[in-house]
């Protein structure tokens, strides 16, 4: 929308882009009559997930969007990390389960150097000889990957088909070993940030949110009267509201 040079050259969205060693490239997004999920159901579905390796900082607190992938992939396990300071699939951490193992992020990723609150968004599906790895703006839930009736997330990702065995997240500083415990889980708390229900009317939503000049500007993509803008901090207790200044 903003690149006006995209306009005059004809680009196939739903093309595969495969490059000289074989690595095969999509790029999927959600639309009025298709969504992420969809399309990354349709590439795996030929092949036997053996595994599902998920990186976010924010899950639907239901668990909806893994028992989806459960559902349609029927993978033997299902590893998450996940950052106690998002949002995480509470109902599912509250059951005991094997199908599925949580891991903290700060255990999660070992380059301790350069650690910093995750928000990094990988999806890695492994199958018997071969590895796709989804990268984007699509966290793990229904709203980013177009699930929901009514509504959706505006987000673009990139899915990577080796035709062989790789270990991207391994490579990242990614390790799995030390899965949370029942008594881990059980000591979070239900998360403050809860997707709102499925079936709800946004009437007003957000389109953009950027730093100017040192100032938080917002976009709303309708006028709106008595609103304000909540702020929290993660870990502070003080919650801070500013009114719209102006209509959008």
């Amino acid at each position: 929308e903003q690149s006006l040079w995209m306009h005059k050259i004809n680009i196939d969205k739903n093309s595969v882009v495969e490059i000289d060693d074989g690595m095969q490239y999509t790029m999927l997004y959600n639309s009025g009559d298709d969504n992420i999920f969809s399309q990354v159901i349709s590439q795996l579905r030929l092949h036997s997930v053996r595994s599902i390796k998920i990186i976010a900082p924010f899950y639907d607190a239901s668990g909806d969007f893994i028992r989806s992938l459960q559902r349609e992939l029927t993978p033997e396990t299902i590893h998450c990390v996940i950052n106690k300071h998002g949002s995480y699939p509470y109902e599912i951490l509250q059951t005991k389960q094997t199908s599925v193992k949580f891991y903290d992020w700060s255990n999660a990723y070992t380059d301790k150097a350069s650690y910093t609150q995750l928000h990094g968004k990988l999806f890695q599906f492994e199958t018997e000889g071969e590895t796709f790895l989804l990268v984007g703006s699509a966290n793990a839930t229904n709203s980013a990957f177009g699930l929901t009736n009514g509504h959706f997330n505006d987000e673009v990702c990139i899915m990577i088909h080796a035709k062989h065995n790789v270990d991207y997240l391994a490579e990242l500083g990614v390790v799995f070993n030390t899965p949370m415990t029942f008594d881990d889980a059980k000591s979070l708390g239900k998360p403050s940030h809860i997707n709102n229900s499925s079936n709800q009317d946004y009437k007003v939503h957000s389109e953009a949110a950027e730093v100017i000049v040192n100032k938080l500007s917002i976009r709303l993509s309708h006028a709106c009267k008595g609103c304000c803008v909540v702020v929290e901090q993660p870990g502070i207790k003080d919650i801070e509201q500013y009114p719209i200044q102006n209509s959008h």
